[in-house]
This record gives structure tokens, sequence and C-alpha cells, in this order.
């Protein structure tokens, strides 16, 4: 029944996802300052619509939540519980691709290894998803 529900999941929020993939392709791209939290990806969203929160001042830097669904997402898929489709595939691609530019971006802007991202850390959701996701091939 769990692995249902977290089925149900991914494929709930890949089409958000993949409606807002302009924020993902802009940090990709370095159109856009990963620092500038309003223009990252946001996780906030209306369940009904599917559409981001946009009236409340929020803190996007999320790439736990992020994270998390590419980690969940891999693991389904790697286990053979998930079939995704052809967008949850581009989205779980374009997640990959998202997490490479933003921490080669974060670590040069820091001019050093990004030492936070360890399993521990908020953003260890990110390496750990990272991680599955390149397991899909």
């Amino acid at each position: 029944m769990a692995t249902h529900v977290a089925e149900e999941v991914v494929q709930a929020l890949s089409p958000f996802f993949s409606r807002y993939r302009h924020r993902f392709d802009d940090i990709i791209s370095g159109a856009v300052d990963p620092r500038d939290d309003d223009r990252r990806p946001h996780i906030r969203f209306d369940g009904r619509s599917l559409l981001e929160i946009s009236n409340e001042r929020w803190a996007h830097s999320q790439n736990d939540a992020l994270g998390y669904f590419l980690w969940l997402s891999s693991t389904l898929a790697a286990n053979g519980t998930l079939e995704p489709d052809a967008d949850t595939i581009s989205i779980l691609a374009l997640l990959l691709r998202y997490f490479e530019a933003f921490l080669v971006l974060m670590r040069a802007d820091r001019g050093q290894p990004d030492a936070s991202m360890n399993s521990g850390s908020r953003d260890g959701a990110a390496r750990q998803g990272k991680t599955h996701g390149h397991c899909l091939g």
C-alpha cells in the first residue's frame, strides 16, 4: 500500500515540476543566480491546481525537497515499482542537471569544495537524490 501511495506522489508531482521547468533551466543555463531564492524552483504549491503559491514570501531554497523527490522517484523506478512515463523521465533528468549545475555554481561562488554537502546537511537529500538518479542510466 505504501509503495502505491509513493508512486501516486511521484505521478502527481511530475506535472508540477514540468510546468515550471523554466526555473530549473534558468539555473542550469546560468541565466539566474542560484542565490536568488525567488528565481529558484518552488516547492510550495496549491494541491488542487498544481500552481505555485506566489502570494506569500517564502525562501525557495528547498533543495532537500527536490532531492527527496528525485531519490523517491529513482528508488521506485530502480526497484521496478514505478514505470515512469516520458515526462517523469524528462523531469528526473532535469533534476539531475539542475543539481549538477547548482552545486558547481555554489562551489564556485564559495571558491572551495562544498563541504556542507554531506548526508546530514539540508542539501544531503539533493546529493542522495543525485546518487540514486544516476543509477537510472
